[in-house]
């Protein structure tokens, strides 16, 4: 999933950007127990700095957390992967006949998909349902409608 982020970049939809990065959404999959969105974070100057900077954090404490472990204290945490904002985007959703949506989970980060997250939703749009939307909850947040 993380290799392919802008393979085909006509289908890329910015839904708006947060902390400075592009978040796009790369697919809509619905069924009848529930909603599951697929973002990214678009690779950018500010991506790779972000992930520059949480490897030096990430070497950092693997050295104290080798320290904690020699003189039988637990390790510290380790830092948060930057593509964790993800989780945090504040995304919206809603259908032409006004179901209530429950957010059930979100995932983001990971080596090798660092800046992926999946988002889930309950329940599935009722059938009678033609239009669903998502947005973030931001400034610059730029809805996105699927036909169903």
């Amino acid at each position: 999933m993380g290799g392919d982020q802008d393979s085909n970049p006509d289908r890329a939809v910015v839904l708006g950007s947060v902390d400075g990065i592009e978040i796009v959404l790369r697919g809509v999959r619905c069924t009848s127990d529930g909603v599951v969105m697929h973002l990214y974070g678009r690779r950018s100057e500010r991506t790779d700095r972000l992930d520059a900077e949480h490897l030096a954090a990430f070497e950092d404490w693997a050295h104290l957390a080798v320290a904690a472990k020699e003189r039988g204290e637990p390790p510290p945490l380790p830092p948060p992967q930057p593509g964790e904002r993800l989780n945090g985007l504040g995304l919206t959703l809603r259908d032409d006949v006004d179901t209530t949506y429950r957010w059930q989970s979100s995932q983001a980060g990971g080596t090798g998909t660092e800046w992926d997250a999946v988002w889930r939703f309950a329940p599935g749009p009722p059938p009678e349902a033609r239009e669903l939307t998502v947005a973030i909850d931001s400034a610059d947040g730029r809805p996105y409608t699927e036909r169903l």
